[in-house]
Parts: structure tokens; C-alpha cells; sequence
């Protein structure tokens, strides 16, 4: 039996090989033609704005009766906007950047009318202009509603008519807004036409081949979770393990994408009507119970994990827990690929099966590990003395209602421990959660909906103050003002900072050249994002080096074809395939690939000019391009400096408090009695939560920039210890979700029980009373004193930690202690159910399936729960040492203090 097993955990790593392997050649296949779609597109998009301007500039008969070459102005800024919009977008994302576009070139042109209006006569200063520039500037930048795309292009078209007027003054041409509004119009219209031609790049078929991929990806890491968990080898457990992990970040990158994808798909379905909606429906049926899925298979892998990395490891006994595995696997796969069938109620059925076999192993798995049942307790001891039977099973040191004891020096003694059985009930709790919500979700889709009656019960108001100040939050409406304006100081210094950027560059790109100095203002507007959410340098660094490169190969190209102009526009088809492959390389990135085919195609589309040859116009725009970002350094270095290494302290200051309160909120939660209460407080604990992932992830990043910062005459950055502590509070952050989801789990089954869910969660407080207060808290507060130290003090004068920090072994003997008590509370609270029931048959065999059901998800909660108490633990001790680390590294002469190393 050993050998056939092991026979089919080779063979499963041996498919979920092959599978890589062809994830891996569709990979290769998907990057390969989304490369060559995004050349061919923007090489189209590029073409039609070209024979257009060729007709309009150079067509006789247009000119004759139309005067069509005074339509335009500024021509070669419509290359520019071709690019942006053709970019990497789809249907939907280019209807809105176009919108934008379009938007904010007619903001821009009322901008620069006002402009002309109140100071046209004082034009003849450039420190005139550039203060016209900075409050034009800060006033577009200033709405946080405004798409992006609109802002920028509003910024360069006010920059390009106020530079363009002071270098005509006095005889300018007071069209020139309107004719460089209609280039735009027209560019922006060349973009739309590349993405329908000549077939429409919908967002519907990307999100459909991305689905369609996840959920092979969702499929085989399944598939080797369970594998890993039933397998005898530890070896191929590892390995399956492994996989599991490389499966989980193409998991994660593919979320992201459908999500950006999901939004597009949206905008497309309001812009054509005929828009399949039962199939976009299906794609968000499917994606979110992927990302549901997602997060339960995570949950999965850290079992795995730490089974894996026991000594020795837990494995699942008996075949009919593999089978039961097995059943369930097989049958998650097929609700995924079943999605788009309608009334397809023996799928239902068969998911109701599945969880009644979950339940059966659940029950065997309780007998096997030494979990107490009914019919143990009743036929060793009888129904009379449930204390007397659990003092006997698990020794004279169990007194109920008694956590006081709980110390290092006075142990349980029982054979039973949570904690080392926690990997089976985690493993098993991810996955019954998981069919649950995959049987809700199907079912919803599939059978028909309610109709909607008239009259809505409004939710019930709860005095518990989280819920209230949820229930606020849902009912409060922001006025007009906020909604379009985040006036807070951190916005306002980001655009005092752009608009301080727009009239430097205004001011140095007029000084070097007169006619042509609005190339600098169009660098800055084009890259603006950067100044707004940090990472100047590296933006910069970017852009300098493709505007560059295009700029020269431009040249290049310029100076090889003389003889025949038409070879220029073929020179330029193998560098838009580069570059859209350098959009995706780290040493180009998006900006600095885009700014390269930009460059090139604004050099070699350019007319003749008698004041500029080629060298001439490529030595300008590199010089503007340098100019324009060397406002974005010398603002941000010098006039306003927002480095990134300053903003990690008081970000990490930040997210200790947040998660303080979260840890604070799960004790309070646990003291939840009200039916309201039950009904909102996971919801609101969840919200947090995601809030605080958002919030080490931009931790993260801000890191990571820091990092890439150049050092200048600061002392180096040490990127390794100040990642590691926040990894380590994502971790925390992560334990104590799992916690929250299995408190959540007692409350589910305990609910309308006749006051067990008092009983049980009085007992879960003081469990996680201990935990939190004596050992989360604390190592938190110590790492907030060591960030807000100040190295001028000699020393610290109050106590960095005030209240004691009680020992890991401490904590687990008091949560095993805590668990023991919920466990003797329901046999206590049953025996008393049995009793009243007496003789009668039908209401024994209700309570003691009730009571048996209720055992399942206590063992698998408790179980849960002891993981998230292990792993809180060792992260916590984790997050300690870093913050040790992070102090001696920040002061290595001076020694630690005592009461840091307690």
C-alpha cells in the first residue's frame, strides 16, 4: 500500500512538472504576442496620425479650399499623445485615457486663456511666465479626482502656450490654444483607432485568457497542496510544498491583473451596450471565487509549511481521510470548470455530499489524536462526572476556571495537545471553509434569485462602539469639497512640489532655447505621477536614460536615410518591437521603454525646419528632456525634500498604531454578546485587515525605494533589517486574522445555543487576553520606542516595556489550558441538555448530532486557532529580535539596555 502510494506522489509531481512546463510555454507564447500587439498597435496608432497630418499639411486640394494646414498647431506633440494612449491599454482603458485626454486639453486651453487674459501684457518677462506656470499647475494638480491623464496633458498644454506666447510676444497668434486642442483631439482619435484596428483589444478576451489561466494555476496548486498534506515522504511532500509556493506567486501576480482588467471590462460594458453581460458576469462569478480561493489555499501552504518543517511531521493516517481529500479536490476542480452551467443542481448536491464527508473525517480525526467524545466520556465515566472525567483523562492539574495557574512551572500533563495537532485542524478548516464558500457562490449563480420585495428591514443598530462607528461610517456622506479635494498638508506639499517643478523647468528650458523651451514642461507634465507618489529618482534615472537612447537612434536613423525619406518610418518598425519589450525589463521599465520609442519617433517624424537640423533638434530635446528632470532632483533634494528614507519612520510609527488597534479590536470582538454585534464585527475585523496588508505592501515599496535612493551625504540605508521588520509585521498581521477567523468560526456554531456562545467566548477572551496584552502589544511597543528613539538622549528614561512579557512556553500552556476549559464547558453544558432531554429518543438524537457537529468545528477552530497562537508566538519573538537589530544598527556605540533585552 506504502509503495502504490508513493508510486502516485511521484507521478502527481511528475503531471504537476509537465503542467509548469506548459504554463510555462504559455507564458512564453502570451508574452510573445502581447509584445508583437502592443508594436504592431502603437506602429498603427504612430502611421495614422501621420497620413492624416501629411493630408492635412500637404494635401493641395485641402489646402486650396480649406486652408487645412492652419487647422493645427504644434504637430509633433500629437506622437506624444498617440503613445500615451495606445500604450498598453485595452478597449476600456483607452476610452477613459482618451476621455481624460481630451478633458484635460480643454481644461488646459481655458487655463491658458485666463492666463493670457489677465497677464498677456506682462509677457515679456520669463519669471512672469514661470509664475503663470506655477499656479496653473497647482491649481490642476490640486482635485485628487482627476484622472491622471487628464493632468497631465492640462499641465502641458498650459506650459506650451505660456512658453510659446512669451517667446511670439507681441505677436501671438491667439489661435494657437485652440489649433494645439485640435491636434490633440485628432492624436487622441489615432489612439482608439490603433486599439479597434484591426480587430478591438477588448478587456473582456484579456480577462477571459487571464481567468482561464488562473484557474489552471488554482487547479494544480490544489492538487499539490492535498498531494503534500497525504503523502508518507517527506521529500515529496517538500518538493509538492515548493510547487505550491511558485504557483502561489503566478497566483498572486495574475489577481492583480484580472483586477486591473475588471475595471476595464466595466467601462467597455457602459460604452457598448452589446456587451455580453451573462459572460462578464460568469468572469466576475469566477474571479472572485478565485481570489476567496486564493487566500483559503495560502492558508493551506502555511500548514503544509510548517508540517513539512516539524520534526517529526504529521501525516494524514487512513485512506479515508486521502479519499475524502481526494473528493473534495475533484470536486472544487469541477465547480471552476463548471461555472458557465445554468441550473446545474447535482453539482449542489454533490458539494453537500463532499461537506457531509468532510464532517465524517473530521469526527475520525477526533477520535485518533486522543480528542474526547461523547461516547468516550459516557461509557469510561458515565454522565454524571464530566470534571471527574477529564481530570482522569487529562490529569489531576486541569481545574476549570483557572487560568491563573497557567505558568511555565505548572503543566497540563495531558495527552491532548491543540497545538500539536494544529496542522491537521488548519489544513482541514481551510478546506471545509473553502467548499463552503465555493458551494455558496455556485449555488447563488445558479439558482434563481429572490425576487426583491419593497420594503427592506433596516440592520439592526448595535451600542458596541466598533459597530457603531461602522454603521456611521456607512451612512456618512462627504460634501462636495472633499470629494474633489483631499485637503490635507501631504497633498498640498506634493503639489506645491509639482507646481514649484513646472515653473523651474518652464524657467531653465526658455533660458537655454527660446523657441522650443516647452520640451522641459512637457517632460515634467508627462512624468508627473513620480512627485506625487515618490520614487523620484529612480523615474528620472528611467526616462533620461530611454529619452536618450530613442533620441540618438532617432539621430542615427536621421542621418542614414537623407537620400530617401520614406526608410525613416521603416527604421522604425524593429525599435517599436524593442522598446515594448524594454517596457517590461527592470532596466527600462514602463516609462523609460515608452520614452525611448517617444524620443525616436519625435526625432524622425519632425518636418524640415531651416533653424534646426537633425543633430541641432536631437542636441535640443536631450538637453530639455535633462533640464526637466533635473527640476524634479533639485526640488526634491533641495527646495522640498521628501526623500523616501525619511517618510519609513514615521510610515512604520504609523502601522504599529494600526495594528495595535487591530489586535486591540479582536479582544474586544470577543467580548461581542449582541445579536447586531455577531452580525458585523468579522466584517469590520476583515476590512482592517485588508488595510493593513495594503499597508505593509506600501511599506514595501517605500523601502525598496529607499533603497534605490543614491545615498548623496546621508548615512547608507540599511534596506535588509528594515524589510525584515516588516515582514515580520505582515506575518503578526497575518496570525492574527487567522485568529480572528477561527473566533469567528465558535461564534458561527455556538450562535442560538441557549447562552453556550457567552460561555465560550468569556473563555476565548482570557485566552487571547494573555496572548495579545502580554505578548503582541508589548513587543510592538518596544519596536515603536526603538524607531522614536533619539540618538542625542544618553539613555531612556521610562521603562520600554510596562507591562511584563510572559514566556512563549507560558502562553502555550495558557492557551492549552484556556482550550481545555471551552472543551469541558461543552461536555458540561451537553450533559445538562441530556439530562433535561430524559428519555425522550427524538430530541437525544437531535442533541447529539447537533452536539457532534458543534465538537467538528470546535476541534477544527481550537486547532486553528493553536496554529495562529504558535505562529503569533514566533513571529512576535521574530519581530523582537529585529527590533533589537534595528536599534544596534542604527546606534552600534551605544550599548542596548537592559530592559530592551527582556
Amino acid at each position: 500500500m506504502t509503495q502504490v502510494l508513493q508510486q502516485s506522489s511521484m507521478s502527481s509531481c511528475l503531471q504537476c512538472a509537465k503542467t509548469h512546463g506548459q504554463l510555462h510555454v504559455d507564458h512564453e507564447q502570451v508574452c510573445w504576442r502581447s509584445r508583437f500587439s502592443t508594436a504592431f498597435r502603437t506602429g498603427l496608432g504612430c502611421f495614422l496620425y501621420g497620413l492624416l497630418l501629411h493630408l492635412l499639411l500637404h494635401s493641395k486640394h485641402l489646402q486650396k479650399h480649406y486652408n487645412s494646414a492652419s487647422w493645427l498647431a504644434f504637430p509633433i506633440f500629437g506622437y506624444v499623445i498617440v503613445v500615451r494612449v495606445v500604450g498598453e491599454s485595452n478597449l476600456g482603458q483607452a476610452l477613459l485615457e482618451s476621455t481624460a485626454m481630451v478633458l484635460g486639453a480643454a481644461q488646459g486651453i481655458l487655463m491658458s486663456y485666463v492666463m493670457l487674459y489677465l497677464f498677456y501684457d506682462y509677457f515679456t518677462n520669463v519669471g512672469i511666465v514661470a509664475a503663470c506656470i506655477f499656479v496653473s499647475s497647482f491649481i490642476i494638480a490640486l482635485p485628487t479626482s482627476l484622472n491622471i491623464f487628464h493632468k497631465r496633458v492640462a499641465l502641458a498644454h498650459t506650459a506650451i502656450v505660456c512658453i510659446t506666447s512669451l517667446a511670439q510676444h507681441p505677436h501671438m497668434d491667439f489661435m494657437f490654444p485652440i489649433k494645439l486642442f485640435a491636434t490633440t483631439i485628432i492624436a487622441a482619435s489615432c489612439g482608439m483607432l490603433a486599439i479597434l484596428l484591426p480587430m478591438p483589444r477588448q478587456a473582456h478576451d484579456q480577462a477571459q485568457s487571464h481567468t482561464n489561466l488562473s484557474v489552471q494555476v488554482a487547479t494544480q496548486r490544489l492538487k499539490a497542496l492535498v498531494d503534500g498534506f497525504c503523502i508518507d515522504d517527506n521529500t515529496n511532500a517538500l518538493a509538492l510544498s515548493l510547487k505550491a509556493k511558485c504557483l502561489n506567486n503566478v497566483a498572486s501576480t495574475l489577481h492583480k491583473k484580472i483586477n486591473s482588467i475588471m475595471e476595464d471590462m466595466k467601462r467597455e460594458a457602459r460604452f457598448l451596450p452589446c456587451h455580453n453581460s451573462f459572460k462578464r458576469e460568469r468572469l466576475e462569478l469566477v474571479n472572485d471565487c478565485l481570489i476567496s480561493m486564493h487566500e483559503h489555499l495560502t492558508h493551506m501552504e502555511l500548514a503544509l509549511q510548517e508540517d513539512v518543517s516539524s520534526s517529526p511531521p504529521k501525516r494524514l493516517k487512513g485512506r479515508i481521510m486521502r479519499e475524502s481529500l481526494a473528493y473534495a479536490t475533484g470536486w472544487v476542480i469541477l465547480v471552476l470548470n463548471s461555472m458557465n452551467l445554468a441550473q446545474h443542481f447535482n453539482i449542489i448536491k454533490e458539494g453537500q455530499k463532499v461537506i457531509c464527508t468532510l464532517d465524517e473525517t473530521v469526527a475520525r480525526m477526533r477520535k485518533e489524536v486522543g480528542y474526547p467524545t461523547t461516547r468516550s466520556m459516557h461509557a469510561s465515566h458515565g454522565h454524571q462526572d464530566i470534571r471527574g472525567a477529564f481530570q482522569h483523562a487529562y490529569g489531576d492539574n486541569f481545574v476549570p476556571n483557572n487560568l491563573s495557574r497557567a505558568t511555565p512551572h505548572n503543566k497540563i500533563g495531558a495527552p491532548f495537545s491543540f497545538a500539536e495537532h494544529a496542522q491537521f485542524a488548519f489544513f482541514f478548516f481551510s478546506i471545509q471553509k473553502l467548499v463552503v464558500e465555493m458551494k455558496y457562490k455556485f449555488e447563488s449563480w445558479n439558482c434563481p434569485k429572490p425576487a426583491r420585495t419593497k420594503s427592506v428591514s433596516p440592520e439592526p443598530r448595535c451600542s458596541k462602539e466598533l459597530c457603531s462607528k461602522r454603521l456611521y461610517k456607512r451612512a456618512e456622506k462627504k460634501p462636495l469639497a472633499q470629494a474633489w479635494f483631499k485637503l490635507d498638508l501631504q497633498q498640498l506639499k506634493s503639489v506645491f512640489r509639482l507646481a514649484l517643478t513646472m515653473a523651474i523647468a518652464g524657467f531653465l528650458g526658455y533660458s537655454f532655447n527660446k523657441k522650443k523651451g516647452y520640451w522641459a514642461d512637457i517632460t515634467v507634465a508627462m512624468g508627473f505621477r513620480a512627485l506625487l507618489k515618490g520614487d523620484v529618482y529612480k523615474i528620472a534615472s528611467l526616462r533620461t536614460l530611454g529619452i536618450s537612447c530613442g533620441s540618438i537612434y532617432g539621430l542615427l536613423v536621421a542621418r542614414s536615410t537623407v537620400p530617401l525619406r520614406v526608410l525613416r518610418y521603416v527604421a522604425l518598425i524593429p525599435w517599436v518591437i524593442l522598446t515594448s519589450f524594454l517596457r517590461k525589463s527592470r532596466i527600462f521599465a514602463y516609462g523609460g521603454g515608452l520614452s525611448s520609442f517617444t524620443a525616436a519617433v519625435v526625432i524622425l517624424a519632425s518636418e524640415k525646419s531651416k533653424d534646426y537640423s537633425d543633430q541641432d533638434f536631437t542636441v535640443l530635446r536631450i538637453v530639455e528632456a535633462l533640464l526637466g528632470l533635473a527640476s524634479f532632483v533639485v526640488v526634491e533634494i533641495l527646495i522640498c525634500p521628501h526623500r523616501a528614507r525619511s517618510r519609513v519612520k514615521p510610515a512604520m510609527l504609523i502601522g504599529i498604531d494600526k495594528l495595535q488597534q487591530f489586535a486591540g479590536n479582536i479582544l474586544e470582538a470577543c467580548s461581542y454578546q449582541e445579536q447586531s454585534c455577531a452580525n458585523c464585527w468579522s466584517d469590520e475585523l476583515r476590512s482592517e485587515y485588508q488595510n493593513l496588508r495594503e499597508m505593509t505592501s506600501g511599506l514595501t515599496q517605500l523601502v525598496k525605494e529607499a533603497a534605490e535612493e543614491p545615498q548623496f551625504w546621508f548615512e547608507p540605508f540599511q534596506e535588509k533589517i528594515h524589510l525584515r521588520v516588516v515582514e515580520e509585521e505582515r506575518k503578526v498581521v497575518e496570525m492574527l486574522h487567522l485568529g480572528v477567523d477561527a473566533l469567528d468560526g465558535i461564534k458561527r456554531a455556538a450562535r442560538g445555543k441557549r447562552g453556550m456562545e457567552s460561555l465560550l467566548l468569556g473563555e476565548l477572551k482570557a485566552v487571547m487576553d494573555i496572548l495579545i496584552e502580554k505578548k503582541v502589544i508589548p513587543t510592538l511597543d518596544l519596536l515603536a520606542t526603538m524607531l522614536s528613539f533619539d540618538r542625542k538622549a544618553e539613555s531612556f528614561k521610562e521603562p520600554l516595556v510596562k507591562a511584563p512579557l510572559l514566556s512563549d512556553e507560558g502562553c502555550l500552556e495558557a492557551f492549552e489550558r484556556g482550550a481545555l476549559q471551552l472543551v469541558y464547558t461543552l461536555y458540561h453544558s451537553n450533559q445538562l441538555r441530556v439530562e433535561r432531554a430524559g428519555s425522550n429518543a427524538a430530541l437525544l438524537i437531535e442533541n447529539n448530532c447537533g452536539f457532534e457537529s458543534l465538537s467538528n468545528t470546535m476541534f477544527l477552530s481550537l486547532g486553528t486557532l493553536a496554529f495562529s497562537v504558535k505562529c503569533l508566538l514566533h513571529h512576535s519573538k521574530e519581530l523582537h529580535q529585529a527590533s533589537l537589530q534595528l536599534f544596534q544598527t542604527k546606534n552600534p556605540l551605544m550599548p542596548c539596555p537592559h530592559n530592551m533585552m527582556t
